[in-house]
């Protein structure tokens, strides 16, 4: 049954590509895999996207309607000739949750200005409740999601005491496509409101990379992390569904995480940056992991009222507390967590791919190599990691532009290709670039 499938596939795919070059729509696409394929024609080939921002399609610093219909699961499922049902942000509130754009002013701070109109709050709601989205959805994909708040009810957060450093950030956006009779007495958490779903025909996961960027953020919080747990590696909470799904016959595409510190927001402000503009003010850094100390170079500044008012020349002496800073000496290295990621990918989720039979798509590699200014797409464009000015990072410095999300698509790509013997056709990213 299995290799009645896979050639059932692999022909329908064949022939789909025969179409596209002779200039036939994606549509034609959808209709032909449908009619090689082992389930009734009648029914509709499914895919499921189960992730963190990157796979919402979260840009600038929000999410909003023009970068979710950019999302790489969107164009993927363009390409495929699936019809994926998103949770889109309707033209009256095409600006959702709001987001900023970089003030290029080339001075020595990095300032932002915020867009607040046509946002989808409820107005005057006082825990930032998004309206309501009616109708079934395939991209579950939530921003600023950490798989380990899949299994936790809306009363544990409503019991924290705040602030917290466990972000509620997702909460919004998880309640948004709730029902109204089952926010409060059903699917009160994430996995089993993704265990009610329809098993699909194709699975792209993509968690992870939320939970380790939030830990960064928040000066290195390991609470955030995703932890290892004891058992068989396929009985990871966030991995147990991917099993489950192979089982009942999806294919998919599992997505590992790229190394967070990497990112252009880790190295907006550093300690070189400063004795350039002031060459007597002094830094010093109170870490959770040692005493106070000097800043080094090899500290990572986060972004915030300190460093900006020492940039700016509003201050010529600051101390840096645990929240501000990821320290980084001898004694203490707060960034380990965060550069042992490819562990994490190794043991956990390239595994799990392997497993189950699943395509992998290795965004740490390709995240290494972009950084590293080696990467150019296959329609001959240079994909250029620097920040403010490359093309790859939106102005918030950590999520990738529409066009950064058509060279994950393309990889994407790549990687279901590879693995299932396919030959869905590439995505012509210059026609993403911001004009």
């Amino acid at each position: 049954m299995m290799k009645k499938q896979y050639f059932s596939r692999l022909s329908a795919n064949i022939f789909c590509y025969l179409l596209v070059l002779n200039g036939y729509s994606g549509k034609a696409f959808q209709v032909s895999q449908r009619l090689f394929s082992d389930t009734a024609v009648s029914t509709p080939t499914r895919m499921l996207v189960v992730g963190g921002s990157v796979a919402a399609g979260v840009q600038n610093g929000g999410l909003y309607r023009e970068a979710q219909l950019t999302a790489y699961p969107n164009l993927l499922a363009s390409q495929m000739g699936i019809s994926l049902k998103q949770p889109l942000f309707d033209t009256a509130h095409s600006n959702g949750s709001g987001y900023k754009t970089l003030i290029r002013d080339n001075g020595p701070t990095f300032r932002y200005s915020q867009v607040t109109n046509h946002l989808a709050y409820i107005r005057d709601s006082k825990d930032s409740t998004l309206i309501k989205y009616n109708g079934s959805v395939d991209n579950l994909a939530l921003p600023y999601f950490n798989p380990r708040s899949a299994w936790k009810d809306f009363d544990y957060y409503a019991s924290l005491n705040l602030p917290s450093t466990e972000s509620q950030d997702f909460i919004p956006f998880f309640k948004r496509l709730l029902p109204d009779a089952e926010a409060n007495n059903g699917h009160t958490n994430y996995l089993s409101y993704l265990r009610s779903q329809t098993t699909p025909d194709f699975l792209v996961f993509d968690v992870g990379m939320d939970g380790h960027l939030r830990s960064a953020l928040v000066g290195g919080d390991p609470a955030q992390l995703p932890a290892p747990e004891e058992g068989e590696r396929g009985e990871k909470s966030e991995f147990a569904y991917v099993r489950d799904a192979a089982k009942k016959g999806s294919r998919g595409v599992l997505v590992n995480i790229p190394d967070v510190m990497d990112l252009p927001y880790f190295k907006l402000y550093t300690l070189e940056k400063l004795r350039q503009l002031c060459p007597e003010c002094k830094l010093a850094v109170k870490a959770d992991c040692g005493p106070v100390r000097e800043a080094n170079a090899a500290d990572v500044l986060l972004p915030g009222e300190k460093i900006e008012k020492l940039f700016s020349g509003n201050s010529q002496q600051e101390v840096l507390s645990e929240r501000e800073v990821l320290s980084i000496d001898q004694n203490c290295d707060e960034t380990r967590g965060y550069r042992q990621v490819n562990w994490y990918n190794e043991y956990y989720v390239n595994y799990i791919a392997d497993q189950n039979n699943i395509a992998l798509l290795d965004l740490y590699r390709l995240y290494k190599k972009i950084n590293a200014g080696g990467y150019t797409t296959d329609d001959g464009v240079f994909v250029d990691p620097a920040f403010p000015d490359g093309n790859f990072y939106s102005d918030d410095a950590i999520h990738p532009t529409s066009f950064g999300q058509a060279v994950i698509a393309n990889e994407c790509i790549k990687a279901i290709n590879a693995c299932y013997g396919l030959k869905i056709p590439l995505l012509t990213t210059a026609s993403y670039l911001k004009k």
